[in-house]
């Protein structure tokens, strides 16, 4: 339990009581239990805390001592390590600078190759597949349209017309041929 609450829950009890003897004791009381706080349950607390912190340095110093056995197997496996980077570097740099350098370049034209492939196969299976026969579509159109069709309206205007009235004049020129053949024949026509 917190004393310190509780001898304030004490001393606002006692506020409450009328004056007298009871209100007075409930009072030192709760000043009492606020002194044994102070000299009894402080100094247990930090002494608690001391404990844990202890306990806790024990326990880090254990995992230290743990973890540093396999410390010196470890620096030493990072010294040779570097030792082998170092002669590496010394004696075969511009050999491993070429090949990685042969690498990316044979990766760059495989990837500029790729990509005229690509481009190839496109014009001429996506793009270009029906290019002869739209030119041959569009070139006659512009001979027909252009060179002879506009070029000849005036023609076609007057074979229209003349289609028109031919249909007419033949079943005209029908009916008038036997006024004609007889024309020829009798004698009384031709005063």
């Amino acid at each position: 339990m917190d004393l310190l609450s509780f001898s304030n829950e004490l001393e606002a009890q006692a506020d409450l009581l009328p004056r007298g003897a009871l209100e007075n004791a409930l009072k030192g009381h709760a000043s009492s239990i606020r002194q044994i706080h102070r000299e009894q349950v402080v100094p247990m607390e930090q002494a608690m805390k001391f404990v844990r912190a202890r306990s806790t340095l024990s326990q880090s110093i254990r995992l230290l001592q743990r973890t540093a056995k396999d410390l010196p197997v470890k620096v030493t496996n990072v010294l040779s390590s570097i030792d082998e980077a170092e002669y590496l570097i010394t004696h075969n740099a511009s050999r491993v600078v070429k090949q990685e350098t042969d690498v990316y370049m044979r990766s760059l034209i495989g990837y500029f190759r790729q990509y005229t492939d690509w481009v190839k196969n496109s014009l001429t299976g996506e793009v270009a597949q029906c290019k002869p026969i739209s030119n041959l579509i569009d070139s006659m159109e512009i001979v027909a349209c252009s060179f002879i069709v506009d070029s000849v309206n005036t023609f076609w205007f007057g074979l229209g017309g003349c289609c028109v009235f031919l249909v007419p004049s033949i079943i005209l020129s029908v009916k008038l041929a036997k006024f004609y053949r007889r024309m020829d024949t009798e004698d009384v026509f031709e005063e």
